[in-house]
């Protein structure tokens, strides 16, 4: 903005790469770890440094309390993968860049996770910014010459999906490929398994939207199969296609849809019926949407304080908390434009 804080980043991804995988030997130019602001869980971080600010405070004149570092203790609030979850409830863990944490024993509770953290990660940005412009461009170079050799070795041990196929999966393949649009690797994907291939095309059936529906089958469908063939799922193709048809027209946000197939492939039944079971129609509606955030931001006197102070960012954190209240039904363009109007009011 004016003042010059960061308050949007844009970029391009290449879904084929998702996964750490790089076909056809390319390589992106960054991996950017990411939390969902909307799903994630908001948590609090502790970060301990030293309790003084000198080696030895016992053995200088003044009381030892006069040496105590005021920063020796940084609390933090930010947002985890919504996995933390199903973490033991003593699991250490590693935050990228951050170090390794452990949940507070007595602090910490499901509803409101509170990490310590125990080892603290080396700071290598800050070596950066002590080399020199040659030792950058010994270090840069050194970085290329790393991926040119892993962009080999990808290419090595690669195959083409598509020529594994016989000649109906071959046919199969194209037509997902070249008339319904699908990527290469989804329609490889699907076309591969014929029983899978017959459950995608009955839920088109249902539900004409290839790319929605070919993302759920790879991406969730694919996954939750294991070990079972989908003849031995408890839901048909129609209920498959109805629960994509309903996250894909907004009627469900992806972590409610992320429920109703949770429930769907345990138990089966409907997905319109599930929606309704557990309220997780989106709230769209402004009236019926605003008390909650202000509710939030009422719980939050001092996130709101630090945002209005410049902390922008903390809008994520109201955008979590505002998720949790709803059980991640508000629509979340609505409350974000909510959020920011009484915000900056």
């Amino acid at each position: 903005d004016e003042d010059g804080t960061v308050t949007e980043l844009r970029g391009t991804i290449d879904p084929e790469t998702r996964g750490a995988t790089a076909p056809d030997g390319r390589s992106p130019e960054g991996t950017l770890h990411w939390v969902s602001a909307v799903h994630g869980v908001p948590f609090e971080a502790r970060l301990y440094d030293r309790l003084f600010e000198v080696p030895a405070p016992d053995a200088r004149e003044e009381h030892f309390t006069g040496f105590i570092n005021p920063d020796s203790l940084n609390v933090q609030r930010g947002v985890l993968e919504p996995a933390v979850r199903d973490l033991a409830a003593d699991q250490r863990v590693q935050f990228e860049r951050q170090g390794y944490f452990w949940p507070d024993p007595d602090d910490s509770t499901p509803d409101a996770l509170v990490y310590n953290q125990i080892v603290p990660l080396r700071d290598t940005w800050g070596d950066e910014d002590r080399l020199t412009q040659a030792e950058l461009e010994q270090r840069r170079r050194e970085k290329e010459e790393r991926k040119e050799r892993q962009r080999e070795r990808s290419l090595k041990g690669k195959t083409d999906p598509v020529k594994n196929l016989d000649d109906a999966q071959q046919n199969r393949f194209e037509r997902y490929h070249e008339a319904l649009g699908l990527s290469r690797n989804d329609a490889a994907t699907i076309a591969g398994e014929d029983a899978l291939a017959g459950f995608f095309d009955a839920a088109l059936e249902h539900y004409d939207a290839p790319e929605p529906l070919a993302n759920w089958t790879v991406n969730e469908l694919l996954g939750a199969l294991k070990d079972r063939t989908v003849a031995d799922l408890p839901f048909d193709p129609e209920a498959f296609a109805s629960l994509v048809r309903l996250v894909d027209t907004d009627v469900i946000s992806t972590r409610g849809a992320d429920e109703v197939f949770t429930e769907l492939v345990e138990n089966g039944g409907s997905p319109e019926a599930i929606v309704d079971e557990h309220d997780l129609r989106q709230v769209d509606d402004t009236e019926a949407l605003r008390p909650t955030v202000r509710a939030v931001l009422d719980d939050h006197p001092d996130e709101v304080a630090r945002y209005r102070d410049g902390k922008k960012s903390l809008v994520g954190f109201f955008m979590g908390q505002v998720m949790e209240e709803t059980n991640g039904a508000a629509n979340p363009e609505l409350a974000r434009e909510l959020l920011q109007d009484e915000l900056d009011a």
